[in-house]
């Protein structure tokens, strides 16, 4: 047994851990076994390095019974606490499902499904807010999604067991940042006046998500620093510019997905509107996103950091020919976005078919805009 897991241990007599599920920043998820029941429970113990971040055992305890409170469909209940060789511990349902980390990598989800998963989810933090109970960490790593029979999809929100002990303003733990930067609000990552709609945000962006398959805010080098400093300061990306893009002519669909690279970057892809024929059409190392078509269908625009910092480039619709269009350094060009119907071709030369930033000067019935952000 590897320093610090538990699998076979026997927790205070209750309870036999059979295997780690999952780990996170704060802590261990196990699936365990309680003794003489029989019952499958899942127990999040803490790392060894926060128990001693604590204010202590019984503060401890009055937050985990606090949050056993909760009694809500879309809530995972809390069933215990106890301390375990000083390593504070919860049980909890254990939740068996999809988790919605796994949905969102399959690919952008139907609007109804994805509101209605959202909906579920506000409903269970709407009767955690009301008891005075903030998640923080709201994200689809924490949501498992079950099908129960003649209801359809069923979400569970975990972690509430140990969400509410990294409230700083509580003073039981100190210098622990709470949630998840993809998912944090920006009164969350100041650390001033955090309150119930940070959760609320974090809906918000894994709506967002949902539907587009994509975060609004990531880093191509997985900073979580430089993510923190887009929530603060960049431009909230509008939805409809990561939405799937249909041709003009409604026979096919630009996409980015992540599934060639396993959820570590996107690509752009194409397929017939009937979502047959899907195939890639970008191979960069750096990925390529917001995927956007000129008016006559024959040219996809798109963005990626492939040439450091990202820059606009466009291509055949059948991926070949790919050229940068926006240039210069210290700024970031963002979601290609055609304007305007083709121009009808002259009598004698057609003019080639350009991109170009906001900051040149474009024909004004044949141009794209760009987001441009230092």
């Amino acid at each position: 047994m590897e320093r610090g897991d538990l699998t076979g241990a026997i927790l205070d007599g209750r309870y036999r851990v059979i295997e780690p599920v999952a780990q996170g920043g704060m802590g261990t998820v196990y699936r365990a076994e309680r003794v003489k029941l029989g019952r499958i429970v899942a127990v999040k113990v803490l790392h060894d390095a926060l128990p001693n971040e604590l204010s202590g055992r019984k503060r401890f305890e009055i937050e985990a019974m606090a949050m056993a409170k909760l009694e809500h469909p879309h809530c995972a209940s809390v069933l215990d606490v106890g301390v375990y060789h000083d390593r504070p511990y919860v049980v909890m349902d254990f939740v068996s499902g999809q988790n919605l980390k796994d949905l969102i990598a399959s690919g952008p989800q139907p609007i109804a499904r994805a509101v209605e998963i959202v909906r579920q989810v506000l409903s269970g933090l709407a009767h955690a807010h009301e008891l005075g109970i903030i998640h923080r960490d709201i994200k689809p790593a924490n949501l498992v999604l079950s099908q129960k029979t003649g209801l359809g999809d069923h979400v569970k929100i975990l972690d509430f067991g140990l969400a509410r002990l990294h409230d700083s303003g509580q003073n039981l733990t100190t210098g622990v940042v709470v949630g998840t930067p993809a998912y944090m609000a920006p009164e969350q990552i100041r650390g001033t006046g955090l309150d119930a709609r940070a959760d609320l945000y974090a809906c918000g962006v894994l709506l967002f998500e949902l539907l587009t398959g994509g975060k609004p805010f990531h880093s191509e080098a997985d900073d979580p620093i430089e993510v923190c400093r887009m929530h603060l300061k960049s431009p909230i990306p509008r939805l409809d510019d990561q939405l799937p893009a249909y041709s003009p002519d409604g026979t096919k669909i630009a996409f980015q997905s992540s599934r060639a690279s396993g959820g570590k970057r996107f690509d752009v892809w194409v397929m017939n509107a009937d979502g047959s024929g899907q195939h890639r059409v970008t191979h960069t190392k750096a990925g390529a996103t917001a995927p956007n078509w000129s008016p006559d269908g024959s040219k996809i625009a798109f963005q990626t950091n492939q040439s450091g910092g990202s820059k606009i480039f466009v291509m055949n619709a059948d991926g070949s020919h790919v050229s940068r269009v926006t240039g210069g350094s210290g700024y970031g060009d963002f979601v290609p976005n055609w304007r305007g119907p083709a121009p009808a071709a002259p009598s004698t030369t057609t003019p080639p078919t350009t991109v170009a930033p906001t900051t040149t000067t474009t024909p004004p019935t044949r141009r794209t805009t760009t987001t441009r952000r230092r």
